[in-house]
């Protein structure tokens, strides 16, 4: 039930709790009065250090016949009574995943008019201390187009904070609060929330100052004293090191969140393409297999998704049944219409697509990244221009540090390519391999006079141009110093199946995304690969393929993959690379590459 907002019922509320803090003989000095508009909107922006923080945070406000709404916890307003109370209060909730319909109800208010309460540091400072500052005073002030006026309260962690017991009794606690001048936002969100961060660190200082000269000096060892001071209280940069535990699973709840809705659509999708009206069944049925990877993948987002979550599980275990509900609806029509998958149809896309999704999403859960990348890998196997960013365009620099931070750790680097090497590449990490042309030549970047060079014959180059005009059909070859490595045919290797059995006859035939490459007999990116390692095992380079990942982003990766001890395709692959990958990361122009080696690296920090 919705409660009507009532600023009087709020005064009634406030007038009762100065009351009992009265009872409890509770020492309030209150500064900085001036400071409070009489009219007028604002932003207070307020330390947190305990649970009754909203309470002393009113005070100065009551001076001027004034209250104070709060953003606050979304749960609260959950509860029976205290809901009920939150909403006549007119405070305002906040989703600590998604905040923005609060910021939006925010600036409403303090356009309006109205105080809007605010925690910057988003939860109590257990260090007593400011710590990091989220954006939303300064944002919601700069849009509001009102003041920010920083409240610094100390003294109200004595009575109930986080890890502590209650002191509700009749406890003689002096508590100082006191309110700056204000000030306006910018616009420059990060200049300004800097200055908030630094007005409300100064001003502090000043409490804790005024404080030991009113009420005595702290005593050595308190729980409730900063550890800079000679208290108990845990250190600014070991809280600092929590919260940001606390802050990635916020992010990650949210990510995970959206990943969800997203997926559902996907299955939208294919239900839709399910009943959809087609002309497309004249190619071959897709294997059963494919609808076995399909299941498996669902199976486990649903059964996974949860695990381990604190932050947000209710959100999450949410969007998981709504999930279900789709999901037993996809299989349902699929039954009822005893649908037909064919090869490339608008149904396999669709259903290729939930499957990939779904992957991607398991694939990324802590537990699962854990397990797979528990240890450095002694090589890391990519294709440049399929996983990395494509022909002509630099290497993102976020991609070059994380592997370049690798690289220092000890793990080999070895690129791939169905084209020429880029020098660029090579440059950027001198210690790499290359394998270029489909494995027809191989080097080490920071020597190239040592390359291994296997070309084509001029017989067979001869024979196949015959073959491929004889049929219309072209290749374009592609080589280095007029020898040529190797050529790629346009072609539909099901349409063209003789075609592809006599190239294979005279050359090693590997599918690239536009039909095959060809190369002398023997020759492929596998082959290369396993000469990369007995190669770099002489240069005393760790390069055991069990312990390697590559990173698979095209059919021509196909050969690498049974190869090397965990394969890792980026979303929007081939499906024949994705279904036979262990796991999949974010797409090329996502940095699907630096993802995963950043997780590498963060779960292997110890061994730096």
């Amino acid at each position: 039930m919705i409660m009507r907002e009532s600023k009087t019922i709020y005064r009634g509320i406030t007038e009762i709790i100065r009351g009992i803090t009265k009872l409890q003989d509770i020492k309030l000095h209150l500064i900085g009065e001036q400071h409070i508009p009489e009219s007028g909107g604002a932003v207070l922006a307020i330390n947190h250090t305990g649970y009754l923080d909203f309470i002393f945070g009113g005070f100065l406000p009551r001076t001027k016949g004034r209250v104070v709404h709060y953003l606050t916890k979304a749960s609260i307003f959950q509860k029976p009574i205290i809901g009920s109370l939150m909403q006549i209060m007119g405070h305002i909730p906040v989703d600590r995943i998604d905040g923005s319909s609060s910021f939006d109800k925010a600036v409403a208010k303090a356009k309006a008019g109205d105080l809007v309460g605010i925690f910057p540091e988003g939860t109590i400072s257990r260090s007593f201390e400011i710590r990091s500052l989220r954006t939303g005073a300064v944002r919601i002030a700069h849009e509001a187009g009102v003041p920010v006026i920083v409240q610094i309260i100390f003294g109200s962690q004595r009575i109930w904070t986080k890890g502590h017991k209650r002191n509700m009794g009749r406890s003689h606690i002096p508590i100082m609060v006191k309110a700056c001048p204000p000030f306006y936002p910018t616009g420059d969100v990060e200049a300004d929330n800097a200055q908030l961060h630094q007005i409300m660190s100064d001003a502090l200082a000043e409490v804790w100052q005024q404080y030991q000269e009113e009420c005595g000096d702290f005593p050595a060892g308190a729980y409730w004293v900063p550890a800079r001071l000679g208290g108990g209280a845990p250190s600014l940069e070991e809280m600092e090191q929590r919260d940001q535990a606390v802050e990635e699973e916020r992010h990650r709840v949210r990510r995970l969140s959206e990943d969800l809705t997203r997926l559902r659509s996907k299955v939208e999708e294919a239900t839709r393409a399910i009943f959809a009206e087609t002309a497309e069944q004249k190619s071959r049925l897709a294997a059963s297999s494919q609808m076995t990877w399909l299941k498996e993948n669902l199976d486990a987002v649903l059964s996974e998704t949860s695990r381990g979550l604190h932050e947000g599980k209710g959100r999450v275990t949410a969007s998981v049944q709504q999930l279900r509900a789709e999901i037993a609806s996809m299989y349902a029509s699929l039954a009822h219409t005893s649908r037909e998958i064919y090869e490339g149809s608008a149904l396999e896309e669709a259903l290729v697509n939930v499957g990939a999704y779904s992957r991607l999403i398991v694939s990324s859960l802590p537990h699962r990244v854990k397990t797979e990348f528990s240890a450095l890998p002694s090589a890391l196997i990519c294709d440049v221009e399929h996983t990395l960013c494509p022909t002509g365009e630099p290497v993102p620099q976020r991609t070059v540090a994380a592997l370049t931070d690798i690289a220092e750790r000890g793990t080999t680097l070895i690129f791939t390519s169905e084209q020429a090497p880029r020098e660029d590449v090579r440059t950027l990490f001198p210690q790499s391999w290359y394998i270029a042309h489909n494995g027809a030549l191989i080097t080490h970047a920071d020597n190239t006079d040592n390359a291994e060079v296997i070309g084509i014959s001029a017989a067979h180059i001869e024979q196949v141009t015959a073959l491929l005009e004889e049929n219309k059909l072209l290749v374009s070859w592609s080589g280095v110093d007029g020898m040529i490595l190797s050529g790629k045919v346009e072609l539909d290797p099901v349409q063209h199946k003789d075609i592809v059995t006599k190239l294979a006859e005279m050359l090693c035939v590997t599918p690239y995304a536009k039909g095959v490459i060809v190369g002398a007999q023997g020759v492929d990116k596998a082959s290369a690969l396993s000469q990369v390692m007995t190669m770099a095992a002489r240069q005393k380079q760790p390069c055991v393929a069990e312990d390697a990942v590559l990173f698979a982003g095209t059919q021509s990766d196909l050969v690498l993959m049974s190869q090397v001890g965990t394969c890792v395709a980026l979303y929007g692959s081939a499906p024949s690379v994705v279904q036979r990958a262990s796991s999949l990361t974010s797409a090329r122009d996502d940095e699907g590459v630096a993802n995963i080696v950043e997780l590498i690296l963060k779960n292997n920090q110890d061994t730096a």
